[in-house]
């Protein structure tokens, strides 16, 4: 199991670390610009998020996609569940996740198939700090998930910023419901 762990409560800016040795930094000024996930120490960057106002939002991750550029809504596709609520669903090494809103978690990647949860935050408490826990299955898709749970955590926070409804449903997503699969993507 691997867990990130935020240095600081912050996703602007902060350094994220993997058994207590810096991992990654992030920066960022989200909604209105680029953020740059980059290796600790080296500062070659790994994923880059790009909200934008006119055009589609776009994500690029230096080891995949050939490096190229992807629209966001090709990458981490909105769905619809057989059950009416929604969802984003991430595609890893050909398997689909669901990335969805968690009563414990806030947020959490579940298999699709099965509902087991591969990934969530792991929210502050008062001596822990902010953390993503990633599952040993998935865990060589680290940048992918960080970035995604990112997007999605950024957006989630500009919504209720400008007091509007998130697009992420807050139903509570159990296994009976996980089971039905998806409806319509």
């Amino acid at each position: 199991m691997t867990t990130l762990v935020f240095e600081k409560n912050s996703m602007l800016e902060t350094t994220i670390l993997c058994n207590s040795v810096p991992a990654y930094t992030v920066s960022t000024r989200w909604p209105a610009s680029l953020t740059d996930i980059r290796v600790a120490g080296t500062d070659a960057l790994v994923a880059q998020i790009n909200p934008k106002t006119l055009l589609p939002d776009t994500v690029l991750f230096a080891d995949a996609y050939d490096g190229k550029e992807l629209r966001v809504s090709k990458w981490l596709r909105h769905a619809k569940l057989r059950d009416g609520s929604t969802a984003h669903v991430l595609s890893l090494g050909g398997e689909r996740q669901l990335l969805t809103a968690h009563e414990k978690y806030g947020l959490s990647l579940r298999a699709l198939e099965t509902g087991s949860i591969l990934a969530h935050w792991r929210p502050e408490m008062n001596s822990s700090p902010l953390a993503l826990v990633i599952s040993p299955d998935i865990e060589k898709y680290e940048t992918e998930i960080l970035a995604a749970f990112l997007f999605e955590e950024g957006r989630i926070r500009a919504s209720d910023a400008q007091n509007t409804k998130p697009n992420v449903n807050a139903m509570v997503f159990t296994s009976s419901t996980m089971g039905v699969g998806v409806g319509q993507m």
